[in-house]
């Protein structure tokens, strides 16, 4: 007879495994869970359509992950389960990529054995790679400022151009606003990018960092939108490469501090040279990669 408490120790078994992760923007932090075989199914099922990829992997992040509280001296005194539609609108594009070490964290400990080279002497060796050694001191950055969350914050930066002025209202997008911006861009526009190694292209980012858009001639408003649409249509098709230029330095000057660095630094195999190599991940990558290709095709063999 099938003992009916065998789930149940199976899946606190399954749990057991948890990592605990700052979402810097957030200023939160995360307890997340291991991912599960059945989910890989699902994301590899729902990897042709990226906006339906992303938005499967953002409900499995929503599953696995818990908000905890902690008092004075670290010890934790309360779990928060957000809601999925608080999840997705207060959490950070930029959290979502801790969360997502996390979980991979949880589940691998490592992303595998890679071939790295030495820029010096041009030795080439493999080294297995641990998730632990990519949070390096400088990995991460908290908002700043504890008096207003990120999602209601908003930078405006103006850009002049011949007479005429363009105001943008920017600010750090939310889950939400990226998996938007994935669902109006065709999915043949999305494969042009992916072989730039991008999922969005430049025009298509910016639109997922504006809010709104203002056109002022002199000191008269002549036109104004926040329709999501419409800013991805006007980056495509209407605003000047000089003011582009100039709305992403102001804006990367502003936020781009904030953008997580995973990486660690590698000793050169050769004994002589002595090198220090540093080797950048991008987590989101190396997750599509695994769910896309498997373990056996995405890691080198010792």
């Amino acid at each position: 007879m099938l003992d009916n408490s065998f789930l149940s120790i199976a899946n606190s078994i399954r749990d057991i495994k948890k990592t605990e992760v700052v979402l810097p923007i957030a200023r939160k932090s995360a307890l997340v869970t291991p991912f599960l075989l059945g989910e890989h199914e699902v994301l590899k099922t729902a990897i042709l359509s990226p906006q339906n990829y992303d938005r499967e992997l953002i409900k499995t992040l929503h599953k696995h992950q818990v908000l905890i509280e902690k008092d004075d001296e670290g010890s934790m005194t309360n779990e928060v389960k957000l809601n999925y539609d608080d999840f997705v609108s207060k959490i950070s594009n930029i959290d979502k990529v801790m969360l997502l070490w996390a979980c991979y964290r949880s589940t691998y400990d490592n992303i595998g054995v890679r071939k790295v080279k030495c820029p010096k002497c041009e030795t080439e060796s493999k080294y297995k790679i641990t998730l632990d050694e990519l949070i390096q001191h400088d990995s991460m950055l908290v908002w700043e400022d504890d008096t207003i969350p990120f999602y209601e914050y908003n930078y405006s930066i103006e850009v002049e151009y011949d007479i005429y002025k363009y105001v943008f209202t920017s600010r750090i997008p939310t889950i939400k606003r990226y998996n938007q911006i994935l669902g109006m861009i065709p999915i043949e526009k999305i494969k042009e990018n992916l072989e730039s190694n991008n999922v969005l292209s430049r025009s298509e980012e910016l639109a997922m960092l504006t809010s709104q858009i203002i056109i002022q001639k002199g000191d008269e408003e002549i036109a104004k939108t926040g329709n999501i649409q419409e800013i991805l249509v006007f980056y495509n098709t209407a605003l000047p490469s000089s003011v582009s230029e100039e709305f992403q330095f102001q804006y990367n000057e502003r936020f781009e501090k904030y953008l997580p660095k995973l990486y660690t630094m590698l000793s050169c195999a050769e004994p002589n040279c002595g090198n220090e190599i540093r080797y950048d991940v991008d987590i989101e990558t190396e997750f599509f990669r695994r769910v896309l290709l498997g373990r056996e095709l995405v890691e080198e063999k010792l």
